[in-house]
C-alpha cells in the first residue's frame, strides 16, 4: 500500500461544520463596508462571491475550489464555510461514482484522466484515503513516466527482452519496436 502524500492545496481539507448547519441555504452576503476590513477578508468576500457564480453556472467543483480558496485567505469566513459544507454533503453521493471512474481510466492507461477524477472525489472528501491512495499511485505513475520521457533523447524503445506490450507503449506515447516477438495473427 502506497503511502499518501499530502493533499494538493486545492484538496486540502477544510473542517466541516454539523449536517444540519451544512443543509441551510447559504445567503448571498450584504454589500459590506469595504473601509473596514482587512485585504484578506476583502480577498475572501470576492472568492465566495466567486463560488456562487460558478454553482449558479452548475460549476460545482469550481464552485468548492472558491470556497477553500476564501477559507485559506480569511479562516472565518463564515459564508464560505457553509456554502463549502452544503456543496459537499450535497455532491457526497457521486464521490463513489468517481472511483469507480477513476478505476476504469487507470484500468485503460489513461492516468490523467484517471487523477483528475480521484482528485473530484477529494474535493468532494477530503479524508477518503481509498481516493487518497489512488491518486498518490496515479501521481508515482505519471511523475516515473515524465522522468523515463526526460532521460531519452527521443520517444524510442526498442525491447530485445519483450518486456513492454505494444500497444500499451505505443498509447504512453513511445514509438516501440518488439524484437523477436513473433506477429499475433487474428484468427
Amino acid at each position: 500500500m502506497l503511502a499518501a502524500p499530502e493533499a494538493p492545496p486545492e484538496v486540502a481539507a477544510v473542517a466541516p461544520v454539523a449536517p444540519a448547519e451544512a443543509e441551510e441555504a447559504v445567503e448571498e452576503p450584504k454589500e459590506k463596508d469595504l473601509d473596514n476590513l482587512s485585504d484578506a477578508e476583502i480577498r475572501a468576500e470576492g472568492l465566495f462571491r466567486n463560488a456562487l457564480a460558478a454553482e449558479q453556472k452548475g460549476q460545482l467543483f469550481d464552485a468548492i475550489r472558491f470556497d477553500i480558496r476564501a477559507l485559506r485567505a480569511d479562516p472565518k469566513q463564515a459564508h464560505a464555510r457553509r456554502h463549502l459544507d452544503g456543496l459537499r454533503a450535497r455532491m457526497q453521493p457521486e464521490v463513489g461514482g468517481l472511483l469507480e471512474s477513476g478505476r476504469r481510466k487507470f484500468q485503460q492507461e489513461d492516468l490523467q484522466a484517471a487523477l483528475d477524477l480521484w482528485r473530484r472525489a477529494l474535493l468532494i472528501e477530503p479524508g477518503n484515503a481509498e481516493a487518497r491512495e489512488y491518486a498518490a499511485r496515479a501521481e508515482q505513475l505519471l511523475e516515473n513516466l515524465d522522468r523515463l520521457r526526460g532521460l531519452l533523447r527521443h520517444r524510442l524503445i526498442f525491447d530485445a527482452r519483450n518486456l513492454y506490450e505494444p500497444e500499451r507503449m505505443r498509447r504512453l506515447g513511445f514509438e516501440y519496436y518488439s524484437i523477436g516477438r513473433k506477429p499475433v495473427l487474428a484468427g
